[in-house]
């Protein structure tokens, strides 16, 4: 993985939206439009992490890809977990020194590397959420 920019990090590890929409939304609204535009098939690593994270909790959970939407855009999510009606929202950066973001969980290439520590931390995430 060695020579991506964000967005093409983004596309490796989350997939891309089959739409994209240039015009702003409210959070909710570019939530629903990034599920309403998924691609037919979920990035191998965006696959591998939602069964990891389904096997955790122990129930179902679904993960859905933003990059290129207005949730990606104007909210800073580049994907998000959807379980019990709750969301845990995600952002990948190349960005080492970022600490911040808008999302719950910030994904980094080291993160990538290791994912059933990121999976670890997901569903930790996502159990708080549910508490």
């Amino acid at each position: 993985m060695l020579d991506y920019n964000g967005h093409l990090f983004e596309e490796k590890v989350l997939g891309h939206c089959t739409v994209t929409f240039s015009g702003h939304m409210k959070w909710r609204d570019a939530k629903e439009f990034a599920k309403q535009n998924q691609p037919a098939n979920k990035a191998r690593i965006a696959s591998l992490l939602e069964r990891k994270v389904r096997f955790r909790l122990g129930k179902e959970v679904v993960f859905y890809t933003a990059v290129g939407t207005p949730f990606d855009y104007y909210h800073g999510v580049d994907g998000f977990f959807e379980f019990d009606g709750k969301v845990v929202t995600v952002d990948t950066t190349l960005n080492k020194e970022k600490r911040h973001a808008k999302a719950d969980i910030i994904i980094r290439m080291s993160d990538v590397r290791d994912i059933d520590a990121l999976a670890d931390k997901i569903a930790t995430t996502c159990r708080r959420r549910m508490s």
